[in-house]
């Protein structure tokens, strides 16, 4: 079990530095457009699932 906390960790931390950074970004963005903040956090999601599964 500590082999996957010490492997998984800093990719865990990896990926909440960069949702920090990209949720502020998406509704920067769809506010700019004029369209709710809720548009620019579904934007974000679902480009970040079709990286996952095409990237």
């Amino acid at each position: 079990m500590r082999v996957l906390v010490d492997r998984y960790l800093p990719d865990l931390r990896a990926g909440l530095a960069v949702a920090g950074l990209l949720v502020p970004e998406s509704i920067a963005y769809s506010t700019i457009a004029n369209l709710p903040p809720q548009t620019g956090v579904v934007a974000l999601l679902a480009g970040l699932v079709a990286y996952g599964l095409l990237g």
